[in-house]
């Protein structure tokens, strides 16, 4: 099939979970289809640098430039303030693209694709601003997460005019996200709850593709030593959730495990790195930040545990599933770890609240047999659940779905 994919974001670096996701999924399906990708893209160098990742499995990359921070956005609200005053969220309108629209009338115009398929809500609005006469019977929806929920659980942890203005967006993004779903021929969920959420809310054909990881690439490299007290934070630290994650962790939890470990360390792994989690870092000598890591692997095998205390968010974290095989234990709240097949005390230890989340922390470092059944077990849930390869045969039963009608 020749299809076009509308991405939210240029596929590399891969620096952060949906960044992945569409890349690995890119580079498997190529095999069998003609790609095309369509994507705003915020770095031209990054452009210029990483293009020739995917050369081998596009036939056509075209990169519309986007402009991050807070005078990108104020530049957009002004282009389009009458679709913010008749009720589309913020979050959307902060991707809307005139030129991406253009982009994608001319590729449409230019090109028979059988098939569309949209990365992320936000870039819906683009295909049905473009007039595809086709989305109902060609067109796949790929949601990372149930949009709306992730902006309720940021104003259930926000306080006075914030909490407001998140609960503004939540009920605007569900109300916005239900009815550009129903829109599309099929809509992919990354699981089982995301789906049923989905279900629920009157979208008629929903499958479920999820996340997953690469498990060969990461057992072949080199096995450091463990790192003896070592915690590991891993994560995109533009993404709203991630930042409230290691605020939260640095706060109320970090130094509940200080009290029983002193010698404990915390590496945080991502990039950009905020002025405000400079500030908290630097109130814990034993906290090193280390901005984006090209490879990530050797320092995730090297660390003891990898923390996953998420209290916003939705989808499933490709974190859990990259420590799971990498061979290092992991601690996560609920909804870190939600969506995906795993069990408690077999597979990762899953504590809510700053005491649970420490105490379970302060448990594996002090029991290492614990802590080697668990990611004994976790290892072979990744090998036989979430390699790739497998998750890649199920989106192409989509493709195949939409190809017989």
């Amino acid at each position: 099939m020749k299809v076009l994919i509308v991405s939210m974001a240029f596929p590399f670096p891969l620096k952060s979970g949906g960044r992945i996701r569409v890349f690995q999924l890119i580079k498997r399906l190529a095999a069998h289809h003609r790609i095309t990708l369509l994507c705003l893209a915020e770095s031209r160098a990054d452009v210029e640098r990483y293009s020739a990742h995917l050369a081998p499995y596009c036939e056509r990359v075209e990169t519309v430039p986007w402009r991050p921070g807070l005078l990108g956005l104020l530049g957009r609200v002004l282009a389009a303030w009458p679709q913010l005053v008749f009720g589309v969220p913020l979050v959307v309108l902060n991707k809307r693209s005139p030129e991406l629209v253009w982009r994608l009338r001319t590729l449409l115009r230019e090109e028979r694709f059988d098939l569309v398929q949209i990365e992320w809500i936000q870039m819906a609005q683009h295909v049905h601003q473009a007039d595809w006469p086709s989305l109902a019977a060609r067109g796949v929806l790929v949601e990372h997460d149930v949009a709306w929920l992730p902006l309720q659980r940021q104003a259930d942890v926000s306080r006075g005019v914030r909490r407001w203005f998140w609960r503004g967006e939540a009920r605007r993004m569900r109300a916005y996200e239900e009815a550009m779903c129903r829109r599309f021929a099929r809509v992919v969920a990354v699981s089982r709850d995301d789906a049923a959420k989905l279900l629920a809310a009157g979208v008629k054909t929903v499958d479920v593709v999820p996340n997953g990881v690469d498990v060969a690439h990461y057992r072949e490299a080199p096995r450091p030593e463990k790192a003896p007290c070592t915690l590991m934070f891993i994560g995109w630290l533009r993404h709203g959730p991630n930042v409230d994650a290691i605020l939260y962790f640095l706060d109320e939890v970090y130094p509940l495990i200080v009290r029983e470990l002193p010698d404990v360390r915390l590496v945080i792994v991502g990039s950009p790195i905020s002025s405000a989690m400079r500030r908290a870092a630097a109130r814990r000598p034993s906290v090193e930040l280390t901005g984006y890591v090209p490879d990530v692997r050797p320092v995730l095998r090297a660390a003891t545990v990898s923390v996953v205390p998420l209290r916003v968010g939705g989808g499933t974290r490709l974190k859990i599933l990259e420590s799971m095989a990498a061979g290092t234990a992991v601690v996560s709240t609920s909804i870190g770890c939600e969506g995906l097949d795993v069990e408690a005390e077999r597979h990762l230890l899953v504590g809510d609240g700053p005491d649970a989340f420490a105490r379970c922390v302060v448990r594996l470092l002090r029991e290492p047999e614990l802590r080697a059944g668990l990611e004994r077990e976790a290892l072979a849930l990744v090998r036989a659940r979430y390699d790739w390869s497998s998750i890649a045969y199920t989106m192409d039963q989509v493709y195949r779905a939409i190809e017989k009608g």
